[in-house]
Formats: C-alpha cells, structure tokens, sequence
C-alpha cells in the first residue's frame, strides 16, 4: 500500500509536467496594469488584478503521505477570480501534519487574501504563502463501500486554512475553508478528530494562465457580488464551442457553491472591516497566538471548524469538476494561441447519470468519431485505440490515470466502480494515426453526476 501512494504522487507529479508541455507562451515579463490589460490566451502572467486588494480562488487539490513520518505532500489546480478575468495556476506544497498514517485523499477549497500590492497580487506572492491548517475529519472503516478503495478506511473532512507569510509567525489577511476526501492504509485505532497540517513549502509551479474575460461592474464594498454576476454571465454565454462549454459548466457549478456557502456573512464581513476585527481576524490573531506560543501540540478548540465535515463535502464536492472544466478551458486557450491543426475537438458535454455504488459505463461508439472524422474508414476503427480518463479514486490506490480500450463491434466501453460521489468530468481520446487520418481526437466530454 506505502507503495501505490508513493506511485500516487509520481502519476500526479507528471500531471503536472503534462501542463508545462501544454501549447502555452513564455511567462510574460511585462509591467502592464492587470486592471487593464487585453487578456491574451495561452500567456502566463506575473500578476492578476484584485478587487480593492482582495483576490479570491476556488480549485481542488490531491495530497499524499508516501511514509509514517508525518509528512505530506500536495498538488492544487487553483481557479482565480480577477476584475479583468479568470485565471488559471498549478501549485505544490508539503506539510507536517498531527498523524501517524499513510494516506492519500482529494480536497476542494474556497478562498481569499488581501493583497499588499491593493490593485494587483503577484505569484511569488502567492508562492511565499505558507498554510496552516485546522480539520475536522469524519472516519469510517469501509466508508468507501465500492470501487477500487472499498477495502480501505476512509473520511471526509472539513478545513480552515490560515496563511503565514512566508516561514514566519506573521499571519496574512488570509483564509480558505475546505473539504475532502481521503484514505488511509493503516489508521491509528483512534484517528485524530480535530487536527492540523503546518505548510513547510509552497510554490506556484505555472500560472497565471487566462481562460475567460468577463465585463462585471466592481463594487468597492462588495467583490463576492462582481464575481457571482461574472459567473452568471458566463454561465448563460454559450455558443456551443468547446471552450465555451467548459467554462460555462465551470460558472454554474461555483456560482451554485457561492449562493449556498454558508459562511458568506463572516466573509464580507472580513473584507469590509476597516479596523480588521472582524470574526476572522479574531480568528487569524488566536492562529498567531498559537504558532508563537510554541505549544503547538495543544490545539485550542476556537480553531475548529464549525461547517460539519458532511454538510461542507455535500457542498463544496462540485469544485472539483468545475476546476477541471476551467482547465479544460486553458488546454485548448493553449492549443488554439499555437494556432494548431493537428486535433479535433468535440464541441461537446455529455451528462451521464448514475445510482451511487452501481457500475458504471461510458461507452464510445465508431459513428461519435465519425462525426469528427467523416472521411475515416468504418472499417479501420475496429481496434482503435480510445483513452479514458480514470476516475479520481483510481489515482489513490493504482499507478493508472488513463484506461485504453480498443473498439470491438463499433464500440469502445469503459466499465468501473468509484467510491465517492463526487461529480466527474472525464476526457476521452484518441491518439493520432493513419485510421483517424493523421489527426488526434479529443472526444465528447462526459460528466458523470450522481443521483440523490
């Protein structure tokens, strides 16, 4: 088990390096106004423009712990909001964390931090930004009652996160709530239910990316109410192209997040209080009062969070296909500013349904690359090749992120168990060659969504 989580961080380590080789530009050095600036796809930016020096971000991440040591390690796709657009980064850390266990998991998360620069924030900003984080987790054994981690011990959870500037004591205007997912390959007998992970690094390893504009009215006191009514916007834009698509998905399901987030009144109340005392600056002084106490075992029971772990999950889990969809966005932002010829994309989003704990299949047909494909022979597709994302949860327990299936009878069918409800985009593909003339074939999305 050590074992797989160890491959675990591997697979997503190439993940990553799998974006760096995405069709992006240089990173711009460039000293232009974010505020103003003409967003050009495919360009990395030093810096984003905030709303009255605060900027906000949503995303997921996946973490793992390869050793019994307490030391974790951690990769996030992070959405970012800005008056002038969306954006997109990849970020790593590692932390210390209250635990005795191998684990690995996935976590959504939402949140905001004032920026020193007031109308701008920078990525070796955000890089020097070091987590501290409190959680509350909820364990069951077999909680995962199929798929590939069924015969594991599992949890969700539900997190505060405090940022310090750098590796100081000094604690930023920061905070981000979460939730998660995880597993454990040999839990303590009485896992820890109030606990916390210290960040020792961080990075922003590519980013900002642009993937949308928006035209939002920013009201000084009032950020939250210019993102929703961006995302409202982009959410009732559609024209039927693949990025369009995909960033449309991605509006609805972090509006729907926002208008349902239950802490919203606690959040404006932090970002308009001019004396900073508001709950969480209360909340940000007990956290600094704490790490520089140096009894840092003891944890003060003010710190835990109060959203229940399932409450939270049930909530913010959409995040996590809605990150996905962004950077489905920014893969073809990417492939489009190289002005490429060599794939077809689907301007497509399929939505499969399906009962929790039941089989599930996604099935590709010969006539869905056709249509792609008009001038193919039929009869050449028998064999091909399709490549199918795996679901998140086979991350966690193999060395797999892709499953390959050939085409029998005209169809490709890729048959699988997950343990989580968490909603799924999955890609699908095919890789050039003769039978699909030379061209390689990114297919019809699905989103796989659970029925209640």
């Amino acid at each position: 088990m050590k074992q797989r989580i160890y491959i675990f961080g591997k697979i997503i380590g190439i993940f990553l390096l799998l974006l760096w080789f995405q069709p992006l530009t240089l990173e711009s050095q460039s000293n232009d106004s974010p505020l103003s600036r003409e967003l050009i796809w495919g360009k990395a930016y030093n810096d984003i423009g905030t709303f009255g020096g605060w900027s906000f971000w949503i995303g997921f991440d996946a973490s793992f712990s390869e050793s019994y040591t307490p030391e974790s390690e951690s990769y996030a796709w992070v959405i970012h909001f800005a008056p002038e657009g969306i954006y997109l980064s990849l970020q790593k850390g590692k932390a210390l964390y209250s635990g005795v266990d191998v684990n690995a998991g996935f976590g959504f998360f939402y949140g905001m931090v004032k920026s020193p620069y007031n109308d701008r924030i920078t990525k070796d900003f955000f890089s020097k930004m070091s987590g501290v984080t409190f959680s509350v987790s909820s364990f069951s054994t077999n909680a995962a009652g199929v798929g590939p981690l069924s015969n594991l011990s599992a949890g969700i959870s539900s997190s505060n996160t405090f940022f310090r500037k750098g590796k100081t004591d000094t604690f930023l205007r920061a905070v981000q709530y979460g939730a998660g997912f995880s597993v454990a390959y040999a839990l303590v007998s009485n896992p820890f239910p109030f606990s916390v992970s210290l960040g020792i690094e961080s990075s922003v390893e590519a980013g900002f990316y642009p993937i949308g504009e928006w035209d939002i009215f920013i009201e000084e006191d009032d950020p939250l109410k210019a993102i929703m009514g961006g995302l409202q916007s982009l959410g009732t834009h559609k024209t039927g192209s693949f990025v369009d698509l995909n960033l449309a998905y991605m509006a609805g399901q972090i509006l729907g997040f926002l208008k349902q987030f239950p802490m919203t009144a606690k959040v404006k109340e932090f970002i308009t209080s001019s004396n900073e005392n508001s709950e969480i600056d209360k909340l940000i002084a007990e956290v600094q009062q704490w790490k520089q106490s140096g009894d840092t075992k003891n944890l003060p029971e003010i710190l835990r969070p109060n959203i229940p772990p399932k409450e939270i999950y049930m909530l913010m889990k959409p995040l996590q296909s809605a990150a996905n969809a962004g950077f489905e966005a920014g893969y073809k932002r990417g492939y489009d500013s190289k002005q490429r010829t060599d794939t077809i994309y689907a301007d497509c989003l399929e939505q499969v349904k399906v009962k929790p704990g039941s089989k599930i299949t996604i099935e590709v047909t010969a006539a869905e690359i056709l249509e792609l494909v008009p001038d193919a022979n039929p009869a050449q597709l028998e064999g091909l090749q399709v490549i199918f994302d795996n679901p998140p949860d086979t991350y966690l327990s193999s060395k797999a992120t892709e499953t390959k299936i050939a085409m029998k009878g005209g169809k490709a069918k890729f048959e699988f168990y997950t343990s989580s409800t968490t909603p799924i985009l999955m890609g699908i593909r095919v890789y050039r060659s003769a039978k699909t003339k030379n061209k390689s074939l990114e297919l019809c999305r699905r989103l796989i969504l659970f029925e209640q």
